[in-house]
C-alpha cells in the first residue's frame, strides 16, 4: 500500500521535466492503468440473506481494492475527449460486531458473556466504464462517465464465537466456543452494477517524440447498486492510480526534394507503334445483321418416384448428412410446396420429411421400418447394427415430427428381402439401408407443376476482322452472359475469316435467359501490343407462358413422368408400375407426342445395360398401347445426371421415362 505511492511520485517528478508543447494532440491514445484504493461500505444488515446469523446489524467499514484495465481516448475537440475502458478490480470487506450471549462452563454454570460476529467478503468484477474528459488547464483533466460491473466472483467467510474465554466455555446452545459459522459462494450477489465516476488526471510526457505519457488519476466511484440482492450495502471507491498511454507519433518531416536532373540530349522522335486494330460483325441465318436469340416458357408436369430406402455407411447407423433433417420449428412449416421445381435426387433427399408428413397428415396410419446390413465383412450376422439402423430412423420420425412410438413398427435382418448382388461392392453399399413402408400409399410420387425454359435451336455466324501491321500473336472471341462464359473461340496467327456458334437450351445457363449475350474480340500483336475490339450484343427475346396466354399464341405442354424404380437388372412391371402406367394412358391425347425412353444405371457391362434398358422402355410400351410413340432403350449412354458413386443415384437411374408433349392454343 505504501511502496506504490512513493514509486507513483518519483516517476511523476523525474517526466515532468521533458514536457513540451504538444502539437499532435487531435490524435487517439491508448492506455494501460492500475491502482490502489480504499473502498468506504455503507452498509445496513444482519448478514447474507442465505445465511443463518444471529447477528444484530453490520455497519460501515472501510477496506482496501485493487485494479487494472485498458482504456481508449478519442478527442472530440480541443477540450473534449470521449473515453472507453474496460478494467478488472479486486475489493473486499471485513465487517466486525458484538453483543452479549449466555454461555456455560462445562461444569454447567450459566454466565453472560461476549460474542464476536465476523463477515469477511471477497468481490472480483469485470467492468465496462464509459464517459467523457474535459481539459481544464494545460493537462490537467477532470473526467465523468458510467461503470457497468459484471461480478465474476464472490465468495464470504462467516463465524461467530466468544469473546476473552478459555475454552472450557461454550454456547448455552449447541455446547461449543463458536457457532454460525459458514462459508462458500455469495449466492445473493448482485451480477450486475451501476456506478458513477468522477476524478481528475494530469499528462506527463515520458518521450520528445510525445507518443509516450504518464498519467497519474484520482477518482472517485460511487455505486448506488446494492452488493448483495436485497441487503443495504452499497459502497464508495477512492482510489489512486497511475496509467502509461501510447498514441501514434507525428510523421517525421518530409526529406528534402532531390537536386534536378541534368536536361537529357537530343534525342530522335520515337517511332510510331505498328498500327493494330479490330471490329467484329454477327449474322443470323440468312446473313442480316438484325439478329436475336429467342427463348421460350413452357409449363412442364413432373411426376417423380420416390424411393423409400434410406442408405448408410459402413458400420454406421447415423443417418448421413446428405439427407436433409429439419427441427421441429423447420418441420411445422414444411409442405409439398418446397419441392416445386427441384429436381429428382433433390426431391429423394427430402424423403424422411415427406414421409413425416404423410404420417403426420394421417394419424390412423402406421409405418414399418425394416433395418438392414449387408451381410459381410464386419456386418456379417450384425443384426444389432440393422437395428440401430431403423431406430435412428424412427427416432426421426418422433422427435422431430412428434409421430407416437406406437405407430412405428422396428423390424431387422441382415440382407433385404429383395437384394441387390452381394458380390459386388456397389451391390453392397445398396444393401445398407432402412427400407420404409406403410399401408397407404401417404409418400408415393411426387408431382410438381413447373414452368421450363427452352432456347430456340440456333446458329451465329461471328466475321472478325483485325488489321496488325506486325502480324497476330493471339486472339480470342469470348462470349459472356451475365459474368459467365458460354463460349470462347481462340487460336495463333490469322483469324478465320467466319466461325460458327450453335445455340441450344445446352449452351446456357436458363436463369439468366433474359440477359443480353456479350461477345469480345481480343487480339495481340507479335510485338506485345494489345487491342480490344468494341463488343457486339446479342439481345434474348423471351416469350412468357403468361404472353402466349394474352395473345392467344399456339403453345405446349410437357410432361413427363418416371416409373417406380426397378430391381437390379429386372425388366418387368410390378403392380407398381401399371398403377403408374394407366394414370399416364388417361394424360394422352390424340395429337400427342409420346417419347417412351428406359434407362440403367453403369454398374456392369454396358451392352447388357442397353439390352435390360430397350427391355425395360418396350415393357411400358406394350402396356401403355401408343402404336405412335417412339420407345428407346438409352442404357447408360445418356445418364439421368444422377451420381452413380451414391447407391440411390443407381437406382434412380434403372428407370422409364414417359415424355408427352401436347400443343394447347389456338393459333
Amino acid at each position: 500500500m505504501i511502496k506504490f505511492p512513493l514509486i507513483f511520485l518519483l516517476i511523476s517528478s523525474l517526466a515532468f521535466a521533458q514536457v513540451e508543447i504538444d502539437t499532435n494532440d487531435h490524435k487517439p491514445r491508448y492506455g494501460l492503468e492500475f491502482g490502489t484504493g480504499l473502498v468506504y461500505h455503507s452498509a445496513n444488515f444482519t448478514g447474507l440473506p442465505s445465511v443463518q446469523t444471529s447477528n444484530p446489524n453490520y455497519t460501515g467499514v472501510w477496506s482496501s481494492a485493487q485494479y487494472f484495465g485498458l482504456n481508449y481516448y478519442h478527442p472530440w475537440d480541443e477540450k473534449w475527449t470521449i473515453v472507453g475502458g474496460l478494467s478488472y478490480s479486486f475489493h473486499s470487506a471485513e465487517f466486525r460486531d458484538w453483543e452479549e450471549y449466555p454461555y456455560i462452563t462445562l461444569g454447567l454454570e450459566s454466565k453472560i458473556g461476549r460474542t464476536g460476529y465476523e463477515l469477511d467478503t471477497r468481490f472480483q468484477c469485470l467492468n465496462l466504464n464509459v464517459g467523457a474528459q474535459y481539459l481544464i488547464y494545460k493537462k490537467l483533466s477532470l473526467h465523468s462517465g458510467i461503470n457497468i460491473g459484471f461480478n465474476t466472483s464472490s465468495s464470504y467467510y462467516q463465524i461467530e464465537k466468544l469473546l476473552g474465554v478459555d475454552e472450557n466455555i461454550v454456547y448455552k446452545k449447541d455446547g461449543r466456543s463458536f457457532m454460525n459459522n459458514f462459508s462458500g459462494d455469495a449466492e445473493d450477489a448482485n451480477p450486475l452494477s451501476m456506478g458513477l465516476n468522477f476524478g481528475a488526471s494530469y499528462r506527463f510526457y515520458l518521450n520528445k517524440r510525445q507518443s509516450l505519457f504518464l498519467v497519474p488519476k484520482l477518482n472517485y466511484k460511487f455505486n448506488p447498486t446494492p452488493v448483495v440482492s436485497g441487503v443495504s450495502w452499497n459502497y464508495h471507491f477512492f482510489s489512486l492510480g497511475v496509467e502509461v498511454q501510447y498514441r501514434v507519433p507525428p510523421p517525421p518531416p518530409p526529406p528534402p526534394l532531390p537536386p534536378k536532373n541534368p536536361p537529357y540530349p537530343e534525342m530522335f522522335p520515337a517511332k510510331p507503334a505498328p498500327l493494330l486494330n479490330a471490329s467484329l460483325r454477327i449474322s443470323q441465318k440468312n446473313g442480316s445483321d438484325f439478329y436475336n436469340l429467342k427463348v421460350e416458357d413452357f409449363i412442364e408436369v413432373n411426376m417423380r418416384p420416390l424411393l423409400n430406402y434410406i442408405f448408410f455407411d459402413s458400420m454406421s447407423y447415423e443417418i448421413p448428412s446428405r439427407y436433409i433433417k429439419l427441427t421441429p420449428k423447420a418441420a411445422d412449416g414444411f409442405s409439398n410446396e418446397i419441392l416445386q421445381g427441384k429436381k429428382a435426387m433433390e426431391t429423394y433427399y427430402h424423403v424422411l420429411n415427406i414421409f413425416g408428413k404423410g404420417l403426420r397428415d394421417n394419424p390412423s396410419e402406421g409405418v414399418a421400418l425394416m433395418g438392414c446390413n449387408m451381410d459381410s465383412g464386419e456386418e456379417k450376422n450384425n443384426y444389432g447394427i440393422s437395428r440401430k439402423r431403423a431406430e435412428a430412423v424412427r427416432d426421426y420420425f418422433v422427435n422431430v415430427w412428434d409421430i407416437d412410438p406406437g405407430r412405428i413398427d422396428v423390424r431387422f435382418r441382415n440382407l433385404p428381402k429383395s437384394p441387390s448382388r452381394s458380390d459386388t461392392l456397389t451391390g453392397r453399399e445398396e444393401n445398407r439401408r432402412v427400407e420404409i413402408k406403410t399401408r397407404k400409399n401417404i409418400a408415393g410420387s411426387v408431382f410438381t407443376t413447373d414452368t421450363t425454359t427452352k432456347v430456340k435451336t440456333t446458329t451465329f455466324s461471328i466475321f472478325p476482322k483485325v488489321n496488325a501491321e506486325v502480324g497476330v500473336k493471339y486472339w480470342s472471341i469470348t462470349l459472356n452472359q451475365n459474368q459467365k462464359t458460354l463460349k470462347k473461340f481462340q487460336g495463333q496467327g490469322i483469324l478465320p475469316y467466319k466461325l460458327s456458334w450453335l445455340i441450344d437450351s445446352n449452351t446456357m445457363d436458363l436463369k439468366d435467359l433474359g440477359k443480353k449475350i456479350i461477345c469480345q474480340l481480343n487480339v495481340t500483336d507479335s510485338v506485345g501490343q494489345e487491342f480490344s475490339a468494341t463488343p457486339k450484343y446479342i439481345p434474348v427475346n423471351r416469350l412468357t407462358v403468361e404472353r402466349k396466354r394474352y395473345e392467344n399464341k399456339k403453345d405446349f405442354e410437357y410432361e413427363s413422368y418416371s416409373l417406380i424404380l426397378f430391381k437390379y437388372g429386372k425388366s418387368d412391371l410390378g403392380s407398381e408400375h401399371r398403377k403408374v402406367i394407366d394414370f399416364v394412358k388417361e394424360r394422352i391425347e390424340d395429337q400427342s407426342i409420346v417419347t417412351i425412353s428406359g434407362y440403367s444405371d453403369s454398374v456392369g457391362d454396358k451392352s447388357i445395360n442397353k439390352r435390360i434398358s430397350n427391355e425395360r422402355a418396350r415393357a411400358v410400351a406394350r402396356h401403355l398401347g401408343v402404336p405412335s410413340a417412339t420407345v428407346e432403350g438409352v442404357g447408360e449412354l445418356q445418364p439421368l445426371l444422377y451420381d452413380n458413386t451414391l447407391p440411390e443415384g443407381r437406382l434412380y437411374c434403372r428407370t422409364v421415362n414417359i415424355k408427352i408433349v401436347t400443343p394447347v392454343g389456338k393459333k
